[in-house]
């Protein structure tokens, strides 16, 4: 293990920002029924616009390929 990650903000209302070390990662977001409402890969610290999602309670899943 041993990869940093920062997420933030908490709640999102525009943007969602997410900051890791270098390597392969996707982000994955499902709603409360748990239906997959986004998906994503990156690689570095990137920011990913949620402005289309519906306003809810939300979970959030990232992957790292590198592990």
């Amino acid at each position: 293990f041993g990869k940093h990650i920062s997420i933030y903000p908490n709640p999102v209302r525009d943007n969602l920002f997410v900051n890791v070390e270098d390597g392969n990662y996707e982000v994955y977001i499902y709603n409360y029924l748990g239906k997959q409402i986004f998906k994503e890969h990156f690689t570095t610290i990137n920011s990913f616009n949620l402005n289309d999602l519906k306003k809810g309670v939300c979970l959030l899943y990232y992957w790292c390929g590198d592990e």
